[in-house]
């Protein structure tokens, strides 16, 4: 009982040890009063700052600081942890950086400004909402956005970011516009913005015959008269014809034409022909087939040389009956356009054949033979 009881003092004579062994060692560790006479006073240094001059972004700008007096510096530890502090930091402008003692190791107030300058108006980073209208009878009007190169962007409003300087955007031409930069810009940009007529409506095609079909339309007002553009197969071109009144207008079809037609309205202004986007109508034959593939191999790929205007399905797979890594593409592409496709890892070889197709105007699709299939190897 006696050893037992010894044994307990001699534990609780090691606890009470270890206690007062950790209270000194906090005491030695809390800070000492600081006479004042021995505070930095750090209104008498000075502020490095690691960027002295920012372009306006849209984003804050923080600066790194350098704090030192008398030539030595003083670190974040021994001043005010909630500084430093930035103010008007953000617009064009002087910006302001503060650092402030703690009122321990350092005492007063130390202030630094720097420049955020104006952003200049540049085609490549300001886009506009638009530059194309149809014509609607109201003014139109244009802002924009800037795309910075950090990835942000901002919406451009007028009499804020831009001043928007041209003619009443409301009949149907030509205007020159030219977009200012305010506020956190600067700068001038120009543009040309195209106010077009409407398109003709309520486009009828009659029923095709052996060699025609008709096409109406129904009056356009305000407009000086109508075009009509059909396909020429043959020549792989369109066909322009102009009508001044007539609202109508016979489109050939058969071996060298698919009856594909795109019908407009235009109007003349000061020596000008402004015409409107044009619809496509369809009411033809099958377009021919492709004669032969034009075909250039590459590194992890091929090249497709086209040969003549129109819309083109291709078919590309692994094996010849096109069951196996099948991958279709349609596309609408110009003679003399190259068409650039690239293989998926470890692939060596590709088989693919091309046809055209005409659209029709119910949505459908005529369809041309195909080529013949042809194996394309690449490195």
């Amino acid at each position: 009982m006696k050893e037992k009881t010894m044994r307990n003092l001699g534990i609780h004579a090691l606890v009470v040890a270890a206690m007062a062994l950790l209270f000194i060692g906090l005491f030695m560790l809390m800070p000492k009063d600081v006479n004042a006479s021995d505070m930095i006073d750090l209104s008498k240094g000075k502020i490095t700052l690691s960027q002295s001059t920012f372009t306006y972004d849209g984003t804050a700008q923080r600066p790194d600081v350098t704090v030192t007096v008398n030539g030595e510096e003083v670190y974040s530890w021994q001043y005010d942890y909630d500084y430093p502090k930035y103010s008007n930091n953000v617009s064009a402008g002087k910006a302001k950086v503060i650092v402030r003692g703690d009122g321990y190791y350092t005492t007063g107030t130390l202030t630094k400004t720097f420049t955020i300058k104006k952003r200049k108006l540049t085609k490549k980073e300001f886009s506009p909402s638009k530059t194309e209208f149809v014509y609607n009878g109201k003014v139109r009007k244009i802002s924009g956005r800037n795309y910075f190169p950090n990835g942000n962007s901002r919406f451009m409003k007028r009499g804020r970011d831009i001043k928007v300087i041209s003619k009443k955007l409301k009949k149907v031409g030509k205007y020159k516009v030219t977009i200012r930069g305010i506020g956190n810009f600067k700068g001038k940009l120009k543009y040309t913005v195209t106010i077009r007529p409407k398109n003709p409506k309520g486009v009828k095609l009659a029923k095709r015959n052996k060699n025609s079909f008709v096409v109406k339309w129904k009056k356009v007002s305000n407009v000086t008269g109508y075009k009509v553009s059909y396909w020429n197969d043959k020549k792989s071109k369109w066909i322009n014809k102009t009508l001044k009144k007539k609202r109508r207008f016979t489109v050939p079809v058969g071996k060298d034409y698919t009856g594909a037609v795109v019908v407009y309205s235009y109007k003349k202004v000061g020596g000008k022909t402004i015409k409107s986007n044009g619809k496509y109508y369809s009411n033809g034959v099958k377009p021919r087939a492709v004669a032969k593939l034009s075909v250039t191999s590459g590194y992890g790929g091929f090249t497709l040389n086209i040969k003549r205007d129109g819309y083109y399905e291709l078919w590309t797979a692994t094996n010849k009956s096109f069951t196996e890594n099948f991958k279709p593409f349609t596309f609408y592409a110009y003679k003399g356009d190259k068409r650039t496709y690239t293989s998926s890892y470890g692939e060596q070889f590709r088989f693919i054949k091309l046809r055209l197709y005409t659209p029709t105007s119910n949505g459908n699709k005529l369809y041309g033979k195909w080529s013949k299939v042809k194996r394309v190897n690449w490195y």
